[in-house]
């Protein structure tokens, strides 16, 4: 696709070319995960939002398997808000949402995205500046504008899933760094 700045292409024309795509391979997560974990494992332990993978998106429960000492939350979109995401710590009992992910129950204690240090967000594209293109809820911009300003943002994806340019608006935050079956790269 065209994605081509003086040619601006909307966010609803480019998620429905993302739905598209073929979906990552086990393949393909495994080696995102790889990365992933070279990149964190030189860091101390830390807190890091993961994600509980659709089927387009990568699934990193192996690198939650692979660094055990560390703090890891999932988000969960809350029943009585349903415009912004909890997180709650990895280990508590999950449920399917009617939205087709699985995700911590309300019974899981709510955890300060302020203690965040690494959040790992999915998306449905990315452009190779760090800008991310969601499903349009805008549940990530809002958990993003709730981090400290030092947590780092990496987005996951596979190579097909990267674009040159995507829109970006005022609200969307950017990522610090893109990850792929490629490579790391900081943004």
């Amino acid at each position: 696709m065209n994605t081509d700045p003086e040619k601006p292409v909307t966010k609803a024309a480019l998620r429905q070319y993302a739905s598209t795509l073929p979906r990552p391979t086990p393949e393909d997560a495994a080696q995102v995960v790889d990365h992933l974990y070279r990149h964190l494992s030189d860091r101390l332990p830390a807190t890091v939002v993961t994600y509980l993978a659709l089927g387009d998106e990568c699934d990193l429960t192996d690198l939650v398997d692979r660094l055990p000492g560390w703090r890891w939350l999932y988000p969960r979109v809350p029943d009585d808000d349903p415009s912004s995401l909890s997180l709650h710590d990895r280990g508590g009992p999950l449920e399917h949402h009617r939205w087709g992910m699985e995700q911590p129950t309300d019974a899981a204690p709510i955890v300060d995205p302020i203690h965040v240090d690494v959040i790992l967000v999915p998306g449905m594209l990315f452009s190779t500046d760090g800008t991310r293109l969601g499903r349009g809820t805008g549940h990530y911009d809002r958990l993003l504008t709730r981090l400290h300003k030092n947590a780092e943002r990496i987005g996951v994806t596979v190579d097909a899933r990267l674009q040159d340019h995507i829109p970006r608006e005022p609200h969307d935050i950017p990522m610090t760094a893109i990850v792929t079956e490629s490579g790391f790269q900081p943004v």
